[in-house]
């Protein structure tokens, strides 16, 4: 029982003690483009990418934006909303898009253009801006604390189409899902066993 007590007084103290992580301020109105964005908080860690066609599975965030109009994103035309500049607080939470099926649409809900998609992407575009990621990266101000982009991840700049071209009504993060190791290991032997089987039939 003393023990129990114990280690029930020394798990409310590990609670009690556990570090937060400080919300910081969204960059929102003042951004002057994606370019600058990326110039402040990848500092010039970057390169421009000339077209993508994405594939597969990969996590993505809302990271910031600049627009008083409201903006959206969600992973099917007219679909569930995921991210929403009017409701930033879920801003640095990873979701999940299969762009086998899925992809991302960008809206702007009160001027248009409505529900535009990334995929594929190719410069110059009228709402699109993309870049990658040439070092890790962790942003320190959204409201689930510290985020890191790793080395690779895509940055997309949105922007309405209106003349501006500064494509950060919306900014995201995007990077593939990674294999897990296992699937590394069970291909070759996959492979093989395959192999196996070939060469019992010619023989049969």
């Amino acid at each position: 029982m003393k023990l129990s007590k114990t280690m029930m007084a020394l798990g409310f103290l590990a609670l009690t003690q556990a570090p937060v992580a400080s919300a910081g301020s969204l960059p929102t109105l003042g951004m002057q483009n994606v370019y600058t964005y990326l110039s402040t908080y990848a500092t010039g860690s970057f390169e421009s990418v000339a077209s993508y066609d994405f594939e597969g599975r990969y996590n993505y965030t809302a990271v910031g934006y600049e627009a008083g109009n409201q903006n959206t994103i969600s992973q099917t035309a007219g679909g569930t909303v995921t991210f929403d500049t009017k409701a930033d607080s879920n801003f640095g939470t990873w979701k999940e898009v299969n762009f086998s099926s899925e992809s991302l649409f960008f809206t702007d809900q009160k001027d248009g253009p409505t529900d535009v998609s990334i995929d594929p992407f190719t410069a110059p575009s009228s709402y699109f801006s993309v870049y990658r990621l040439t070092a890790d990266v962790i942003l320190s101000y959204l409201p689930v604390g510290d985020v890191k982009l790793r080395e690779g991840t895509f940055i997309v700049g949105f922007g309405d189409g209106l003349g501006d071209s500064d494509y950060d009504d919306m900014i995201v993060a995007l990077n593939p899902v990674p294999v897990p190791a296992a699937a590394f290991l069970f291909a070759p032997a996959l492979l093989g066993f395959m192999g196996l089987r070939r060469k019992a039939k010619k023989s049969a």
